[in-house]
């Protein structure tokens, strides 16, 4: 029976296996590759489902299913009988393909290992509706739509994943097909196909919305942002869930650092509530404990207003056992001081149409008497619930301790913040802060240009150096004493030290190029939608 089945096979298949000769031959003598070779892959998947529709074929036309039937085999027997000769013909067509591949480096639109899973998946998920389908052509393309269709929701619900990835993971959830096929062949007999039709239809149906239920329940969470605090805890958010690493602790909402607590063990976030097409919503201030992922809220941020200034890390403050953060309402103009302690919280009106739209930076100075630093694109401001002083212009600024820096179009000025701002100097000249790009965790040192070289001030002590770096670094993050500077270049970063005035150099590969680096005193993270690596400072 097996060898009337081969004859039968390279009978029924001639049509296509000449199509496929000629291809080769065209590939072979012409110029078309680019061409020619995708459309070898489309013929090799026909022959493939169509090995897989013909089971049955031969019976159907000549009318000899009762025959079949009668034979002295159980029903797997028979069904094994089927399939063996038809998957060896297969398998021997995509050896022949994959020797092909390499021998002419032939050009293709999925390399060998995701396409051998697709040619074998449309093979057994064709065979799987042999006896429920007439027509080839309806098997082929509903073929297509199990397989390609599972392999575009997995796309969709992992904008992560590369289309080989996909088509792995549809081709082997795709096996589900034909085993509810084998199943329900086991009970086949000589009633009309349509009798086997009720049962394996609707099986067929509900095992495609159970695996792509499957696929959009398990889909990972599309991480769309990350941040490392200062003792190396990663907090990585999608707009509906958000991860401690490591431990994997997860909660069930939007959150973006704020500050870590003094005390450790806990990160101040704020939870956010996505909006499609704007911008999100901030709903509230929460402690977030870092072992657990607990959340206890600690203050509900009312509607139209929210948190102003800063990058995540390195927003309000801590004053007398307090967290200190600014909150305005921009569409009315006004502004608000949000003070938080064990007892509760307090809130200050403060006089925000002095506000300018975009705030880079607000921090607490003191809690009593209240009085906030906010820095803006053009100026820098000293607010309290007395009014506003207008401290200088400022395009960018740093603040540490007492010691405020700020550059304007004209030059740089190192002030104290005291009971007034005192200005210790002022140098004109065209002088550039090196951005820190969404480093957070301020830095006692302030890295700048000054005509052509690099300059370094510290900002605790006001000793200044120059640096001899070979190009404009990406940012950079004090730990104690030592200055941390990173310039990437693709998948690689370099990494500067600076320590007792001398400069080192050292480079990092995490094995991919990342989307995003996040800074702070405890190292460098890189990161893309589904990976990271972290870069640990050590002392």
């Amino acid at each position: 029976m097996i060898a009337i089945e081969l004859k039968r096979v390279l009978k029924d298949s001639a049509l296509i296996l000449a199509v496929l000769v000629i291809l080769l031959a065209a590939i072979a003598t012409g110029d078309h590759d680019a061409y020619l070779a995708p459309a070898l892959e489309v013929f090799l998947l026909l022959q493939a489902s169509f090995l897989g529709w013909s089971l049955f074929e031969r019976e159907r036309q000549e009318n000899a299913g009762e025959y079949l039937l009668t034979l002295p085999v159980s029903r797997l027997g028979l069904l094994a009988r089927k399939v063996l000769p038809r998957l060896a013909c297969t398998v021997v067509l995509l050896l022949a393909y994959l020797a092909l591949y390499r021998l002419m480096d032939l050009p293709a639109f999925l390399a060998p290992l995701p396409f051998a899973v697709l040619y074998g998946a449309f093979f057994f998920v064709s065979a799987a509706l042999a006896l429920s389908l007439r027509n080839f052509l309806s098997a082929f393309f509903l073929a297509c739509l199990l397989l390609f269709g599972q392999a575009l929701l997995i796309l969709a619900a992992d904008n992560a994943r590369h289309l080989s990835g996909a088509i792995l993971q549809a081709g082997s959830t795709s096996a589900a097909f034909p085993l509810l096929f084998a199943v329900l062949f086991r009970g086949y007999d000589i009633r009309p196909v349509s009798h086997f039709n009720r049962r394996f239809l609707p099986g067929l149906l509900l095992l495609a919305a159970a695996i792509a239920g499957a696929i959009w329940l398990l889909r990972p969470a599309n991480w769309i942002n990350y941040s490392i605090a200062g003792d190396g805890t990663l907090l990585r958010n999608s707009c509906r869930l958000s991860e401690v690493l490591p431990g994997g602790a997860r909660v069930p909402a939007c959150l973006v650092a704020l500050r870590d607590a003094p005390q450790g063990g806990s990160l101040l976030a704020v939870v956010h509530k996505p909006r499609p097409g704007e911008h999100c919503i901030q709903k509230r201030i929460v402690s977030l404990d870092l072992q657990s992922g607990s959340l206890r809220t600690l203050y509900a941020i009312p509607e139209g207003w929210d948190i102003a200034g800063g990058y995540p890390g390195e927003i309000g403050s801590f004053s007398g056992g307090a967290f200190l953060v600014l909150l305005r309402h921009a569409r009315e103009g006004k502004a608000m001081a949000v003070e938080i302690d064990e007892r509760g919280v307090v809130t200050t009106p403060l006089p925000g149409a002095a506000l300018e739209k975009e705030v880079s930076y607000a921090g607490f100075l003191s809690r009593s008497p209240l009085r906030l630093l906010v820095i803006g694109k053009e100026r820098a401001v000293l607010l309290s619930s007395d009014g506003v002083r207008e401290i200088g212009a400022a395009e960018t600024a740093c603040l540490w301790g007492d010691r405020l820096l700020l550059f304007d179009a004209s030059g740089m000025s190192l002030y104290r913040l005291g009971a007034e701002p005192d200005l210790l100097w002022r140098r004109e000249g065209r002088f550039r802060k090196v951005l820190r790009h969404v480093a957070g965790y301020e830095s006692r040192y302030v890295l700048y240009r000054a005509a052509s070289r690099f300059m370094l001030l510290d900002m605790e002590g006001g000793a200044e150096a120059s640096l001899d770096l070979p190009s404009l670094p990406f940012t950079y993050q004090a730990r104690g004493a030592d200055l941390h500077i990173v310039s990437a270049a693709g998948p690689r970063m370099d990494l500067w030290l600076w320590r007792r005035g001398r400069l080192t150099r050292g480079s990092w590969e995490p094995g991919f190029a990342p989307e995003g680096i996040r800074i702070s005193p405890a190292g460098v993270m890189a990161f893309d939608r589904q990976r990271y690596g972290v870069y640990r400072f050590t002392d």
